[in-house]
């Protein structure tokens, strides 16, 4: 019985991590393109949005077909290549990889609203981040996509698994364009012990 509780229990946990993770990785990714925006845009007075607005702009205007994922992805993109001259916060940028999965989730978009009668449609529930970049810590496995956790023993491990995190956000429509720096196996906070320092 009490093995049954503790199992239950870690696995309530686990869930509860790998959402705060996905928040929070969301949230950098956004603080970051919304930092290279403006520092790429003359200054303004008004302060910029917070993090959570820009997300629900940016899925909000996907959803009512103003913007295609592809456009959001490639705008991001673009970005991060922008400012990772100066910031160097990404040990990978997957540009390939996020513009196919951007295809994908454009095409299932249009199958929806295509076979919904109505003009609502039924994407929202089930991809609440559809179309919103991610950019995943390096500590967390990314199929296909190499994971080093910020060490040398791990330059070329590439997993053949995405992480409970990862999978979950990519399943609500997140579209992953990259893996983000940390030090040696996220043992610090400063990444000033990174290997790719």
């Amino acid at each position: 019985m009490k093995l049954t509780l503790r199992i239950k229990n870690k696995s309530k946990l686990e869930n509860r991590m790998a959402r705060r993770a996905v928040a929070a990785s969301a949230a950098r990714a956004a603080a970051t393109a919304a930092a290279a925006a403006a520092a790429s845009s003359p200054a303004t007075s008004s302060s910029p949005a917070p993090p959570r607005a820009i997300l629900r702009e940016l899925s909000r205007s996907v959803l009512s077909r103003e913007r295609s994922v592809l456009s959001v992805a490639d705008e991001w993109l673009s970005r991060i290549e922008q400012a990772e001259l100066s910031v160097r916060s990404f040990v990978t940028v997957d540009a390939g990889g996020a513009r196919a999965a951007a295809s994908a989730l454009d095409e299932q978009l249009a199958l929806a609203s295509s076979s919904s009668s109505s003009s609502s449609s039924p994407l929202p529930k089930s991809h609440p981040l559809l179309g919103v970049p991610l950019a995943v810590k390096d500590t967390l496995a990314t199929k296909g996509l190499r994971t080093t956790a910020g060490s040398a023993l791990l330059a070329n491990h590439v997993p053949n698994f995405d992480a409970t995190a990862v999978s979950r956000a990519r399943a609500a429509g997140a579209v992953v364009v990259g893996k983000v720096n940390c030090d040696e196996f996220a043992m610090g906070s400063t990444t000033e012990s990174s290997f790719h320092q």
